[in-house]
Order: C-alpha cells, then sequence, then structure tokens
C-alpha cells in the first residue's frame, strides 16, 4: 500500500497526523484535552475526526452538567479586566 500525500483543503498545503492539545470550553469551564489531529503544515489548520468530535461533545455536557470527577484542576484561568 503506498503512501498517500495529504493537502490542506485550504491553501494546498500538506497535512500530517501530530498531537495537538485542545483547549475544549464550556461556559467559563476550559479543559485541556490531548488528541490526534490533522495539521496543515503550512496553514496550521487542524481538522479531528468523529472520535475527537465525540470526546469534545462529552466533555461538554459534562461540564454543563458539572460532572467534573475525572478531570483534574492544574491551574487558574483568568481574564484581563477591562
Amino acid at each position: 500500500k503506498g503512501m498517500r500525500t495529504m493537502i490542506c483543503p485550504l491553501c494546498g498545503g500538506d497535512v500530517k497526523k501530530m498531537d495537538v492539545d485542545v483547549l475544549v470550553r464550556e461556559g467559563t469551564n476550559v479543559v485541556l484535552v490531548k488528541v490526534k489531529a490533522e495539521v496543515c503544515l503550512q496553514c496550521g489548520e487542524k481538522s479531528y475526526g468523529p472520535e475527537e468530535v465525540m470526546l469534545f461533545d462529552d466533555i461538554r455536557k459534562k461540564l454543563r452538567k458539572g460532572m467534573t470527577g475525572e478531570f483534574r484542576e492544574v491551574g487558574r484561568f483568568y481574564e484581563l479586566a477591562a
């Protein structure tokens, strides 16, 4: 089986599967998730598979319901006061 080169649909650049950090937000809560994504080496556009998208949705649902037991607090999030 030959290696297939993936091309970015936005800019035409080469795409590579990589580990990335994603911030999943729901309201004022944020969860850092490490997942695989297809990343354009030229423009940085990221594409996620169905498993990753379902994971993001599941995290948002848990945050909405206050089900944070499986998440570990790693710091605090601040916003610059206007």
